[in-house]
């Protein structure tokens, strides 16, 4: 039988009953065709891990009973932010859930000059609870036992002035150096920036630079936003990090 991987964070013990409900309760029994007896693999964001079964199935609930419970470590060494510009629709999911599938350890969206999102506080929070389930399931999907933190929506500038370390990166053709002429600390945080759909203005690029954040190139192509994030976060695990 296929493992069935579930993110429910709870506080396991072997032995203990929880109700499944939510989101877990309609992928696995709604979704997934589970069956009483069926054996799921639970997460808990944190890198908790337990092997629960199914022993009560409702309409509209189950129960299960947790087994063994283990602590499985699958994250990167290398603890990379990946600063990326908002964009539309299916472009940034795919950004989300392949940035998580490369190992990325944080994820902060940001509008700039450039980007044609534009919405307000209530459709922001709505966008994040969807961007979040996206993180989920690509979690659920490769075997990532931790989350990766995703951050609420703020402009660049913010970004720029609040947030940028020594080892932070804007991702521009023709500016800088190559991935592989750099020199990293890989024991500590990298941050890379990424442009919306229009690139970055010379201005936000001229404030990136006076803050002392780094520009990098990807070859002598220009590379679209939802491609060039996970371009520099393949590059950057396989040269610093578990690739």
């Amino acid at each position: 039988m296929k493992k069935i991987r579930l993110y429910y964070p709870e506080n396991y013990q072997p032995g203990a009953s929880f109700e499944l409900s939510g989101d877990a309760f309609q992928h696995a029994v709604k979704v997934l065709r589970c069956r009483l007896g069926d054996v799921l693999e639970l997460f808990d964001g944190k890198g908790r891990v337990a092997l629960a079964e199914l022993t009560t199935i409702e309409k509209r609930r189950a129960e299960i009973m947790i087994g063994e419970c283990l602590t499985v470590n699958t994250e990167s060494s290398l603890h990379s932010v990946l600063v990326q510009a908002v964009s539309k629709g299916e472009r940034m999911d795919w950004v989300l859930q392949k940035a998580t599938e490369l190992g990325v350890t944080i994820i902060q969206p940001v509008i700039s000059e450039r980007c044609n999102v534009h919405l307000d506080k209530t459709r922001w929070q709505k966008r994040l609870l969807h961007w979040q389930r996206v993180i989920i399931s690509a979690c659920e999907q490769c075997g990532r036992n931790h989350l990766p933190e995703l951050n609420p929506v703020i402009d660049l500038s913010q970004f720029i002035q609040e947030k940028p370390q020594k080892q932070s990166f804007i991702l521009q053709p023709k500016l800088g150096s190559t991935m592989h002429q750099l020199e990293i600390d890989s024991t500590k945080s990298v941050s890379f920036i990424i442009g919306p759909e229009g690139g970055f203005s010379e201005r936000e690029i001229a404030c990136c630079l006076t803050a002392g954040v780094n520009g990098i190139k990807l070859g002598p192509r220009i590379l679209r936003t939802e491609t060039a994030g996970i371009a520099v976060l393949a590059i950057a695990q396989s040269l610093w990090g578990d690739l």
